[in-house]
């Protein structure tokens, strides 16, 4: 009897401790995902909180440019406001560094001025010029050189005005609302001036579109950019209009102006040489007056990056201004209009009213 009882209290006390590891084993797990919960929904809490930091450095960044705007008249790319964090830093006694904003947490900041002005206007380009361009970017994939053969560029540029024009006649290598819609899954084109460089992927030529087993001259069988965009993106704006400021031309947009290895090399050559700037300045213009192109010191637009982060939160800004407040330089921001006709929007009542000191153009999140 003695035994059969000892046993039982063996067999429940071992009971017990398996309840007990089980118990502790479920709380360990309960407690790691409450914890991996919390930093998920405190990521999202940050996420929202950065974005008011965002915001105040691009303010920052504004009122740097601004300064030098009033003080000087203008923007011209070889002043200090393209270094508006340093700028704030030396002579504002301000800072975007570490904690700054706030003493209860540490922020990293990245601010950054694109160069917008001194991007190929995409749309002040006439049909030549663009059939020549694109077909460098043709022969950029394929691995080839610096041939510029405006034939192997013609089916390209046809499809790129179709996509933009408000008729339905198609080009004779272009495509229209026909082509578009035999394509599975199908749709059409908008016969407005295009938003974004990246709206190419639906274009076609330049995207996937055609069939599923190629890609195009910009994105390739899976959607991904090649390095024709890349450079591309580097080197064409649709924001900016009639003028580049040759000062920050990005090496991409000489590789695509320069007609042999010889003139790519020349003109390197003599940007980088601060004694050679005025060459400098003279082969570009060169190169640019053949697309009716003209030159200036004056910046009128301008992209600003914010990035802001805490942690692994991070929080995305990317804007675009142009310093003419009498009107916009993106015709093709009325495509909600509908007016086909209409390339410029007056100034909004919002940027009256705040007395804002520069057009937005675009703003994006993230």
């Amino acid at each position: 009897m003695k035994t059969d009882k000892s046993r039982i209290k063996g067999s429940i006390l071992v009971f017990v401790l398996a309840l007990i590891v089980f118990i502790s084993v479920l709380s360990v797990r309960l407690m790691k995902e409450t914890t991996q919960e919390l930093k998920h929904a405190s990521q999202f809490y940050y996420r929202d909180d950065l974005r008011t930091y965002a915001y105040s450095a691009l303010d920052l960044v504004v009122g740097v440019i601004n300064e030098f705007k009033v003080s000087k008249g203008k923007l011209e790319a070889d002043q200090a406001w393209v270094f508006p964090v340093r700028y704030a830093q030396d002579y504002c006694n301000l800072s975007l560094s570490q904690g700054v904003f706030g003493n209860e947490v540490k922020l990293g900041f990245e601010v950054s001025i694109i160069p917008e002005w001194s991007k190929f206007p995409l749309h002040d380009l006439k049909d030549n010029s663009l059939a020549s361009l694109f077909s460098t970017y043709v022969n950029i994939n394929g691995g080839g050189g610096f041939d510029m053969l405006e034939e192997d560029g013609r089916p390209f540029m046809e499809s790129f005005k179709d996509w933009e024009d408000d008729d339905n006649e198609e080009r004779e290598d272009g495509a229209e609302v026909d082509y578009y819609d035999r394509l599975n899954p199908n749709y059409f084109p908008p016969n407005s001036k295009i938003e974004s460089l990246r709206e190419f992927q639906w274009i076609k030529g330049f995207g996937k579109n055609e069939n599923y087993g190629s890609g195009g001259i910009f994105f390739d069988e899976i959607g991904a950019e090649t390095q024709g965009f890349k450079m591309f993106q580097d080197s064409f704006s649709i924001l900016n209009r009639t003028m580049i400021n040759p000062v920050n031309c990005s090496v991409s947009l000489l590789r695509t102006l320069a007609r042999d290895e010889k003139e790519f090399s020349d003109l390197m050559e003599a940007r980088n040489d601060p004694e050679d700037q005025k060459y400098f300045y003279q082969l570009v213009n060169e190169m640019i007056s053949k697309y009716g192109i003209r030159s200036t010191m004056e910046v009128k637009v301008f992209r600003v990056l914010v990035k802001v982060n805490r942690g692994k939160s991070f929080f995305k800004l990317n804007a675009i201004f142009s310093t003419d407040l009498g009107s916009t330089n993106r015709s093709s921001v009325n495509r909600a209009s509908n007016n086909k006709n209409s390339k410029e929007l007056p100034r909004s009542d919002w940027n009256k009213k705040y007395n804002y000191p520069f057009r937005v153009l675009a703003i994006t999140e993230n």
